[in-house]
């Protein structure tokens, strides 16, 4: 009980500069989501050939949600499996504004960003090129006929909103997503208490080449907290480059569950199949020392 007082004093000490920085970026995040969300998807939609490019570029935007918005266009037949995939790798769901709100490892964004961006774009046209589909048109009905579908995404947002309404999601979010990095930072500082670092090491797989593996399982979780957790471990150094890079290609987030709930279970098991595939190959061939700049 001592060492999780003491893991848990030493985790608030770490992070608690980064809460008012994470909440100016989650309230512009809010007002961006909210002004051009909607813009978004009809970009996505109309990209057609150039669907993965598209998809990848707008995916490293660290907009809430987007995932989910990719996979409902996705079960309408408005997209093509690359581009879905295109958006579910290079999207970093909460990660990047955690790593935004710790100036001191600004450094560690932009190779992490560039690579899922590439990875996204390669990812994505292979994916349409394995599959022998292109255009916009997947040539099939929407599931259900769409009805179940016409309902407002996340990301979508036709509607003025209040700055009390941003101001409290951005809260609302700030104190969910702060609550999972105080978490993932005391078992850290947990682990190293009653391990050692060795002993973490070891857990983590750290230097063995299946870290890439077993960080592609964690980003498979269907939550954010997922993508947070490997940031934050990433971070301090417990991930290698090349695993940070498979398990943040595979966290979708929520994206997932919606595929899952709306498509047919053996395409969601062969996108699944894919995405897995792709993040734990981009880790392998990545290096696993940290590239900063």
């Amino acid at each position: 009980m001592v060492f999780l007082r003491e893991a848990l004093v030493e985790a608030w000490a770490d992070t608690a500069e980064m809460l008012p920085l994470l909440f100016l970026l989650f309230l512009l995040l809010e007002a961006f989501q909210h002004r051009l969300g909607a813009g978004l998807s009809v970009h996505l939609e109309r990209a057609g050939r150039l669907g993965p490019l598209v998809g990848a570029g707008l995916g490293i935007i660290p907009q809430c949600g987007f995932s989910v918005l990719a996979s409902l266009l996705y079960v309408r037949g408005l997209v093509t499996p690359g581009t879905l995939l295109a958006v579910f790798l290079a999207t970093s769901d909460e990660a990047v504004p955690v790593m935004l709100a710790q100036p001191g490892k600004m450094g560690y964004i932009m190779p992490l960003l560039i690579a899922k961006l590439v990875l996204g774009i390669a990812g994505g046209y292979f994916t349409d090129l394995l599959l022998k589909r292109d255009g916009r048109s997947l040539g099939r009905a929407p599931v259900g006929g769409g009805a179940v579908l016409r309902r407002p995404t996340p990301g979508e947002h036709a509607h003025r909103v209040r700055a009390a309404t941003l101001v409290y999601h951005a809260a609302h979010q700030t104190l969910h997503i702060y609550a999972f990095v105080v978490a993932a930072a005391t078992l850290l500082n947990l682990g190293v208490k009653l391990l050692g670092l060795s002993g973490v090491s070891r857990v983590l797989l750290t230097g063995s080449p299946l870290q890439p593996v077993m960080a592609a399982f964690i980003g498979l979780i269907p939550n954010c907290a997922a993508s947070v957790v490997l940031a934050q471990l990433y971070l301090e150094g417990a991930l290698g480059f090349g695993a940070a890079v498979a398990g943040l290609a595979a966290a979708a987030g929520l994206g997932l569950l919606v595929l899952a709930r709306h498509n047919p279970l053996r395409d969601t098991a062969r996108l699944l199949g894919l995405l897995f595939a792709l993040a734990v190959a981009a880790g392998l061939v990545l290096p696993s020392r940290p590239w900063v700049l």
